[in-house]
């Protein structure tokens, strides 16, 4: 976190889109510095089930999450895993009813689990699917916001990556890759 000195800014993404603007304050003011902080929207991502490719990415999601598949689960405290876990508890699943098979500390280590034949499946973000030319079955979206203090806001180099967010190159890519929306980039949340 940016008590620690260490970072100048933490990304979160730690909940559904529809939950976000409680859970990521909620969850910085268990800092003793947070009133120092600012929340900054960086994107919206959609979150998901990477496959491997000859798994169908039609099949309902019911049906995925209950066949015998090999797992590549995120550690513990990662974004990916919290949707992940709650997508399970809608379908009445714990994560002890999953078989994993490897653990990962990245979305690209994930993908690179399922492309090796470490895993059949994994929570992660669309763009990590499109990378790797993997399937995909979306489980809905999140907000990746940008926890910073407050006088790293107006550092240049801070307000160039926003200005970053909102050029129409980056805008490109974002739909080349799919799973992003840069409409609210760089709003204070």
């Amino acid at each position: 976190m940016p008590q620690s000195h260490r970072a100048d800014a933490c990304a979160l993404h730690w909940a559904p889109k529809h939950e976000c603007h409680l859970r990521h304050p909620a969850l910085l003011s268990q800092y003793a510095g947070h009133r120092r902080w600012l929340l900054i929207r960086a994107c919206h991502r959609e979150q998901g089930l990477m496959l491997r490719p000859d798994l169908s990415a039609d099949t309902p999601l019911a049906d995925l999450l209950r066949q015998p598949l090999r797992w590549a689960m995120r550690q513990e405290g990662a974004g990916a895993k919290r949707f992940l876990l709650e997508t399970l508890a809608k379908h009445d699943l714990r994560e002890q009813d999953i078989k994993v098979s490897a653990t990962t500390l990245s979305e690209r280590d994930t993908a690179a689990a399922i492309c090796l034949g470490q895993a059949d499946i994994a929570p992660g973000a669309r763009v990590a699917a499109s990378e790797h030319g993997l399937g995909f079955v979306s489980t809905g979206w999140e907000f990746f916001d940008l926890a910073l203090e407050r006088g790293i806001y107006f550092r240049g180099l801070f307000q160039e990556l926003i200005a970053c967010l909102g050029k129409p190159e980056t805008a490109d890519l974002a739909a080349l890759l799919g799973g992003y929306d840069l409409s609210d980039s760089g709003k204070l949340v």
